[in-house]
């Protein structure tokens, strides 16, 4: 998915892999909210049941998958989010 600058907003891109929690690509495609609704993208997590982690993660309920989201709230940067396959086989 991507969005080409306007004069009022910058371009922006996204992309999803076969392991990206379905939580996450509904709450990014869901048509039902509006780019000036106030947002926080972890909120999908929290409701089922995923917890804080690190300075600025969360992990799932059953710890094999971590999202982080790099920067601030002013200057937000790249998602991340590390899946485990098995002991210590990160996808």
């Amino acid at each position: 998915m991507s969005h080409a600058a306007e004069p009022d907003r910058p371009a922006w891109y996204a992309s999803f892999g076969a392991r990206t929690p379905v939580e996450l690509i509904a709450a990014v495609t869901d048509s039902a909210s509006t780019a000036s609704a106030p947002c926080d993208p972890y909120e999908p997590l929290r409701q089922i049941g995923w917890s804080p982690y690190g300075e600025s993660g969360l992990i799932s309920p059953d710890n094999a998958t971590y999202v982080e989201r790099l920067g601030t709230l002013d200057d937000p940067g790249a998602w991340f989010v590390t899946v485990t396959a098995g002991l210590h086989q990160n996808v």
